[in-house]
């Protein structure tokens, strides 16, 4: 009985370790995401979800979409936040995105009124999980569409200050093909970050080897009362 008590106790101690391992929160991730940014002049009233009447700046690539400005940042800080490749920084031709709109603010204030905005359109194909939540944290206006098919809670075109939206699909959606608008238009900081949830706690190889242990103790002890 003294074997099978301390057993529990230190099985319980490692089981512990195991669950409380802490997780986090993954970006989204794709494998063949695809940017596009867009200026108009003034102040959106609602995120466009079309690129008529905007102006093409240039394009670029990314693995996920997590993109800040920070308090003072300007777009080429907002890409490359992101890890943002391609076309932005030494593309040609029309895809490249000019070094200096790359230094300027996404949204200007002029002389008390926002002078022009940015627009930029997200695509790429992703794997949603049915019953499990993802988040978008922005500001300003977002829209989100999944095979054509706007998302209700991420239909947001409206300016916004930053704020967190959570989507959760009843069912599981395959290589979705993903359609994602964002407005940059009433100043810094600028955030758009896509979220899926944290990954399940994985257990630490220390207590993966100290319940090898305890297991392993237990097996010995209960072989020595046997053979006495």
């Amino acid at each position: 009985m003294r074997i099978r008590k301390s057993f529990w106790h230190i099985a319980s101690a490692v089981g512990f370790l195991v669950v409380s391992t802490p997780a986090r929160a993954d970006i989204l991730e794709s494998i063949n995401i695809t940017g596009k940014v867009y200026r108009e002049s003034g102040f959106f009233d609602n995120t466009p979800t079309s690129s008529a009447g905007l102006t093409y700046e240039g394009s670029f690539t990314a693995s996920n979409i997590n993109f800040n400005t920070g308090p003072d940042g300007n777009l080429g800080v907002f890409l490359a936040f992101g890890g943002a490749t391609g076309n932005f920084q030494n593309g040609t031709g029309t895809d490249q995105i000019s070094t200096s709109v790359l230094n300027s603010l996404m949204s200007d204030d002029g002389v008390g009124l926002f002078s022009y905005s940015t627009v930029i359109e997200i695509t790429g194909t992703f794997t949603f999980l049915g019953g499990t939540p993802y988040k978008i944290t922005h500001d300003d206006g977002v829209v989100l569409k999944v095979n054509g098919s706007s998302i209700s809670p991420f239909d947001l075109p409206a300016p916004t200050p930053a704020e967190t939206s959570s989507w959760t699909p009843a069912s599981t959606i395959t290589n979705g093909s993903v359609d994602l608008w964002y407005m940059a238009t009433a100043g810094n900081p600028e955030v758009l970050r896509f979220t899926d949830p944290p990954p399940p706690a994985v257990p630490e190889p220390t207590s993966i080897v100290l319940l090898a242990s305890v297991l392993g103790f237990v097996g010995v002890a209960r072989s020595k009362k046997i053979t006495a």
